[in-house]
């Protein structure tokens, strides 16, 4: 199993500082070995939330998942549910309990909507729950006054115990699960060739690198990387008051050498502008998006833009251009930008 020794852990509410090394192993009951967790967040996979970031398995500063894979950073303690934006966040999405247990601490009171990392926030608003087989689980960067027990509290599995936020040292709305032995020694849940031998989920999901677009739309507001986190509202229309047309997407599974190509046609069908980007590293949550600024009022109508990956169209999205926008010529240097993959932005 999984395991890294803990000099101080998260008890009673105290963020205290972590010291971690690689390499041990578990002993004692072998029931320990069981699966016996059920998913510690409502949804689908792949619809609701995903998972982009495993704990780490790699010695020193080498970055291993227990797939082999790269789905983690390093020194990564836990498991990371990452739901699609803040705008996912506010509609409410539960956190489950992983297993039947007794709450023994939690924190409620935190701000919930961080947007950059700082390591001294710590979990943030969390919940640690002792279960009865000698586990314990732990809960990170809840929502602010969302959890639903106490400490005392007997919970059942699968019982919602708050929600998703964004609190502690995080920068996007997440789920950052922890499973430990004793409370002293950090466990890995997942099976693979680099990590436990046996998982111990119930029911565990196929470890999964494919490539989705997860959301997309347009906006009239100038793309940021907040304004995407956000998930602006969607427009269809653009009118002589709008300054500019962005395209937005958040994607997962890209890979490196990925070649995205976006283009933008006019009324006519001409190609009004197109841009190549070749993804320069593994990216398992992506922000991606574009802008042109406002087109002239002659070339009022329908318009289309088009992403395509590795030569494959990936969304394809149609929009209306008002012809009352002559305020607005229309300038030669259309823009695109491309957010790196946030991999060390979860805790």
């Amino acid at each position: 199993m999984k395991i890294k020794s803990q000099l101080t852990k998260y008890l009673l509410g105290l963020p205290l500082l972590m010291l971690c090394f690689h390499g041990a192993r578990a002993q004692g009951d072998p029931l320990r070995s069981l699966p016996f967790l059920t998913f510690p967040i409502e949804g689908t996979h792949g619809e609701d939330y995903i998972i982009p970031f495993y704990v780490d398995w790699g010695l020193g500063l080498e970055v291993l998942d227990h797939a082999c894979g790269n789905k983690t950073y390093d020194g990564h303690q836990g498991t990371d549910f990452l739901i699609r934006s803040f705008a996912a966040m506010d509609e409410g999405v539960a956190v489950l309990a992983a297993e039947a247990g007794e709450v023994i601490a939690l924190v409620d009171s935190l701000f919930d909507r961080e947007k950059t990392v700082d390591p001294s926030r710590g979990f943030g608003n969390y919940i640690a729950i002792k279960h009865a087989n000698g586990y314990y689980t732990y809960y990170a960067h809840l929502a602010k006054n969302s959890t639903l027990v106490n400490v005392g509290d007997s919970v059942e599995q699968g019982q919602p115990i708050a929600k998703v936020g964004s609190s502690g040292n995080s920068s996007d709305p997440h789920l950052h699960f922890e499973l430990w032995w004793d409370s002293l020694q950090l466990v890995d849940p997942f099976g693979g060739t680099c990590g436990n031998a046996l998982s111990l989920w119930l029911e565990e999901l196929p470890y999964d690198t494919s490539f989705s677009v997860w959301t997309s739309g347009l906006t009239h507001l100038f793309p940021e990387l907040d304004t995407l986190r956000e998930e602006p509202l969607r427009r269809y229309s653009f009118h002589g008051e709008d300054d500019y047309i962005a395209y937005w997407s958040i994607l997962y599974g890209v890979r490196k050498g990925d070649v995205f190509r976006i283009e933008w046609f006019d009324p006519e069908g001409f190609l009004w502008f197109s841009f190549d980007y070749e993804a320069g590293q593994d990216a398992w949550y992506f922000y991606y998006w574009s802008y042109i600024d406002m087109p002239p009022a002659e070339k009022g109508g329908n318009w289309v833009v088009k992403v395509s990956r590795n030569g494959l169209w990936m969304d394809e999205i149609g929009f209306v251009v008002e012809t009352q926008n002559a305020n607005h010529p229309h300038q030669q240097a259309p823009q695109f930008t491309i957010s790196p993959n946030p991999s060390k932005n979860f805790t």
